[in-house]
């Protein structure tokens, strides 16, 4: 039982490289991944910037308004908290791009997704015709738009609960969680799974899904990694999903 869970949790660590892999070993896919790819690319960029040039005017300002401008408790003050608020904007916004960008890549996804089940023979109406696919295509924008407006209100308490000791901790755990989810989110829309069946899948396969959370976790070390990999995370959630017609 214990190396099935560490198994399970390996292939959630690596998802997203081994979706990056498959695309580069299919072109078809690589074609598909290259819009959403330049989205986050533009994204990330901009988080980038914001972080460099607009941060350390911020902290300047808040530090000005606590009343210590200047002399040496302005150096104690400035880089813990140009640190902490580095991380706080960092996550909140890297949360709040994700959800942006989502909705704009939708239809790339859902066809990445659908085209990556198809080649694993893991969907069995993979040759669907243009007309159903585009109807299926907006069904999902519209759960995706609601989808979206529930993960916002989640993320606004998970960023105040950043601001609390040991409560930040598990807000950034659980928006990593969140993250994991939606990009197994297009398979299992591909496979026809209804919210029910999505949340009895992720609880089922938590190992799965922690190891998802985990290898998402490790982009954070490189700021905006985390967006440049969702198109590799997105095909690589269809590799390990886990086909339970039964659910």
């Amino acid at each position: 039982m214990t190396r099935k869970v560490l198994q399970e949790f390996y292939h959630g660590l690596k998802f997203w490289l081994s979706g990056w892999k498959f695309i580069f070993q299919n072109r078809t896919l690589l074609a598909l991944a290259a819009i959403p790819f330049c989205i986050v690319l533009l994204a990330a960029g901009s988080l980038g910037w914001v972080l460099w040039h607009l941060l350390p005017g911020w902290v300047q300002h808040l530090i000005g308004w606590i009343g210590v401008a200047q002399g040496a408790w302005h150096k104690v003050l400035y880089y813990p908290m140009l640190a902490s608020l580095t991380l706080l904007v960092f996550i909140s916004s890297l949360y709040v791009i994700y959800l942006l960008h989502g909705l704009i890549a939708i239809p790339f996804y859902a066809i990445l997704a659908d085209r990556s089940l198809g080649l694993l023979d893991k969907k069995l109406d993979d040759r669907r015709m243009w007309r159903e696919w585009a109807k299926n295509t907006l069904r999902m924008i519209r759960i995706s738009l609601l989808k979206t407006l529930i993960l916002l209100l989640v993320g606004i308490v998970l960023f105040v609960f950043s601001f609390l000791p040991v409560l930040n901790v598990l807000a950034i755990c659980g928006a990593l969680l969140i993250l994991a989810s939606d990009c197994m989110d297009y398979t299992l829309e591909a496979l026809g799974y209804g919210l029910r069946q999505r949340f009895a899948y992720f609880f089922r396969n938590w190992a799965q899904w922690l190891g998802m959370a985990a290898g998402l976790a490790l982009t954070l070390l490189v700021p905006g990694l985390t967006l440049l990999v969702i198109p590799g995370a997105v095909v690589g959630a269809a590799l390990i999903v886990k086909n339970e017609r039964s659910l």
